[in-house]
């Protein structure tokens, strides 16, 4: 265990707070602002709903490795979303650039609002007690 309350992180953007979510694929956790979160969930679940697999990427944080991480998302494995504060508004225009970037062949890239490339927090798995 790591210390942390994963179920309430907020960060400092731009001089705001924000809550941070978590994605949870085959075993990856992946800690994302809560509005980038939201619009993703959307992408991943519509591709999903069409029997769709697909590659997600996005930038690591520093507390993560640095670089990039990238992962094939198939419907034959469950995805999970926690988002602490779920009541936000979806942006049509964000929405259609996710899912255009989804639909590429260069897969998901996750970019914010302005096309900016996200950070995504890697967790580290939870080893079983022994």
């Amino acid at each position: 265990m790591d210390g942390v309350d994963h179920r309430s992180v907020t960060r400092e953007k731009q001089g705001r707070a924000f809550c941070m979510g978590i994605m949870t694929y085959d075993g990856i956790q992946v800690r994302f602002d809560d509005r980038t979160l939201a619009h993703l969930q959307v992408i991943v679940l519509k591709k999903f709903r069409n029997q769709e697999s697909f590659i997600v990427s996005w930038r690591n944080t520093d507390t993560s490795g640095d670089g990039r991480s990238t992962v094939w998302m198939t419907p034959s494995f469950p995805a999970h979303f926690h988002i602490e504060k779920p009541a936000h508004k979806l942006d049509p225009e964000w929405l259609t650039a996710l899912q255009r970037s989804a639909d590429s062949a260069a897969g998901l890239v996750v970019r914010d609002a302005g096309g900016e490339v996200v950070l995504g927090e890697q967790m580290s798995p939870q080893l079983p007690k022994g």
